[in-house]
């Protein structure tokens, strides 16, 4: 891929990642619905921009990177459309945990794009961030009904007990499992990616 394209690519996934951003933030501070109708359009923009980086990825660049910013701007710029227009029941103050969700999900499909298998490299911060926004969710829908508040204070100590206990445990798998994890000779990284399209270019 010659670095024109690269760059084009480059400007719609960050466009689009500016439209996303500026429309979720507008969704959560502007209430006015002659306002509202203008807002709805730039997450329309942002799928658009979502679609086209999405779609060069698999053609042209092939960078996780790209992927991640493809899909995400994809499932979150109909995220927040659905949360402007009022097709949801919900507003965007319950249905915010919920991005977790899609960055763990575009994050773990990216992954697995660049390395064809399942790599703890991504795989762990991917899920890691996935059940933290199904978490946070059960508290913004009211599922649960403790305080926040509460169960921070109370869960706080468990949840580091439970990380230490984990990370052991993932040592212990990753010596008895080489291959489940990324070698030090290995990129895992999205800046690795535009590392290697810069040297291809040059």
């Amino acid at each position: 891929m010659n670095k024109t394209k690269l760059i084009l690519l480059d400007v719609a996934a960050y466009l689009g990642s500016g439209f996303f951003l500026c429309a979720f933030i507008f969704s959560i501070f502007v209430s006015d619905s002659k306002y509202i109708n203008i807002i709805s359009f730039m997450p329309v923009l942002a799928f658009a921009l979502g679609v086209i980086s999405l779609v060069f990825t698999f053609v042209y660049s092939h960078k996780a990177y790209h992927l991640f910013l493809g899909l995400f701007l994809i499932l979150g710029s109909i995220f927040v459309f659905l949360c402007l227009t009022n097709i949801v029941s919900w507003t965007i103050y319950q249905w915010w945990p919920l991005l977790g969700v899609l960055v763990g999900f575009s994050s773990f499909f990216a992954g697995k794009y660049k390395y064809k298998k399942i790599k703890i490299g991504y795989a762990i911060p991917s899920l890691s961030i996935f059940l933290f926004g199904l978490w946070l969710s059960l508290f913004s829908f009211k599922i649960v009904k403790i305080s926040f508040t509460t169960v921070a204070l109370i869960g706080a100590p468990l949840f580091m007990i439970l990380v230490c206990i984990f990370l052991v445990a993932l040592l212990l798998v990753q010596q008895k499992y080489k291959n489940l994890v990324v070698k030090d000779d290995s990129s895992d990284s999205f800046d690795d990616d535009e590392l290697t399209v810069e040297k291809s270019g040059e």
